[in-house]
């Protein structure tokens, strides 16, 4: 009966020592309670083994010294100019931080290349490497009339630039104006770039948003007004006229 008792509690021991070792770094997106189920690699199927961070800090205009936000004003008007010139709404642009110098400038390039990665901010960062042969874009500035998408995000920080100057956000362009996107916000893969360097070593990009806002909003079309556009969408937005709040489930793919 003794020893029945004490392999009973040599048991819990056990369970209690390797049971709660299974989450070293708790996510904030993670669910409140704990799946047993593991991918094939062995890590928490919903908990990633690194640590997860908040959103990256965006900068609005007020926030900024006079005459750092004229600047990125001036810049931002270049891009909107360019974007009229070309047709366009998404324009993109590379700035040298230290000369001031526009460097190169793009537009979205969707309808010419047939191809949809081809964003204002893809296209402007591809044609300036081809032209300057760069790896690492430290002490340059990329202005984007719209909000980076989480493609363009992740390649601006690949590239390493300092800055990250936008327009229209893009709450504004999925909940108000019904435009696709892929609902995750630029400050939100910001903050977990850390891993493009040793820990402790990585610096984000600044990001500045909201630059002339009321002339880049103006710019886009308000796609809840096109029912038939390819690119419109039902927005599930909280608070919003266009929204389905209704429809909380996510389809799931088959």
């Amino acid at each position: 009966m003794k020893l029945h008792l004490l392999l009973l509690a040599l048991a819990c021991l056990i369970a209690l020592v390797y049971g709660g070792t299974k989450n070293y770094y708790p996510s904030r997106f993670a669910s409140e309670s704990d799946s047993d189920s593991s991918d094939s690699s062995g890590s928490d199927s919903e908990n990633p083994p690194w640590p997860q961070f908040d959103p990256s800090h965006v900068y609005k205009g007020w926030e900024l010294p006079a005459d750092e936000l004229a600047f990125h004003e001036g810049k931002m008007k270049e891009a909107i100019e360019l974007a009229i010139s070309r047709n366009a709404v998404f324009a993109s642009t590379i700035v040298n931080a230290t000369s001031g110098e526009t460097v190169c400038q793009s537009v979205n390039s969707i309808g010419k290349t047939k191809d949809m990665t081809m964003h204002g901010e893809m296209t402007v960062m591809q044609n300036c490497s081809s032209i300057y042969g760069l790896l690492d874009w430290t002490g340059f500035y990329i202005y984007t009339t719209g909000e980076s998408c989480p493609m363009c995000q992740s390649a601006i920080m690949w590239n390493s630039f300092s800055k990250i100057i936008f327009g229209t956000n893009v709450t504004t362009l999925y909940c108000n104006m019904c435009l696709t996107q892929i609902l995750v916000e630029s400050a939100a893969i910001n903050s977990m770039g850390y891993g493009l360097a040793d820990w402790g070593e990585y610096v984000p990009a600044q990001i500045i948003g909201g630059i002339m806002s009321s002339v880049t909003d103006s710019m886009f079309i308000n796609y809840c007004n096109e029912p038939n556009s390819p690119v419109r969408v039902t927005p599930n937005c909280s608070g919003s006229g266009n929204s389905h709040n209704k429809q909380r489930k996510r389809k799931s793919h088959k």
